[in-house]
């Protein structure tokens, strides 16, 4: 239970961390590189694109995949955070019940900068583009 809690309380304060307000630029970036040129290429050839080739395209790209890690360290940079109280924390709950629950922070985090990373990639293809299993015109 103390894991949970401690988990809980990290995970909500890199959420709501201002360092956050990165990932849109992030998405702004992503979309006028990668997204943007891909929806002009397939409008001039009459075709709509498959929904999930944006985020393909951003996981495949030499250049943007070397941004990707680097934006997740930037976002859990000062994470443990540790202030006045974490020695307290540390001693209440146990070091090894301390260092689970920052595993486990950090399996969540990660998990939700994936899920982030696709879903501000994919929405803005959402309405130009289709859901199939197949490549779309453009990159084929």
């Amino acid at each position: 239970m103390k894991i949970l809690k401690m988990t809980r309380s990290e995970y909500i304060r890199w959420l709501f961390h201002s360092r956050m307000l990165i990932l849109p630029c992030v998405f702004i970036l992503i979309y006028i590189a990668v997204t943007e040129k891909m929806l002009k290429y397939a409008a001039r050839m009459g075709t709509p694109v498959n929904i999930l080739e944006p985020f393909i395209g951003v996981v495949n790209s030499p250049q943007l995949l070397c941004l990707v890690p680097i934006i997740f360290l930037v976002l859990m940079s000062d994470f443990p955070r540790v202030d006045n109280n974490i020695i307290y924390k540390i001693f209440r709950m146990g070091r090894k019940k301390w260092v689970v629950s920052q595993l486990l922070f950090l399996f969540m985090a990660d998990i939700t900068f994936v899920f982030l990373l696709f879903m501000g990639i994919t929405l803005p293809v959402v309405s130009r583009g289709f859901l199939y299993n197949g490549w779309s015109d453009y990159v084929t």
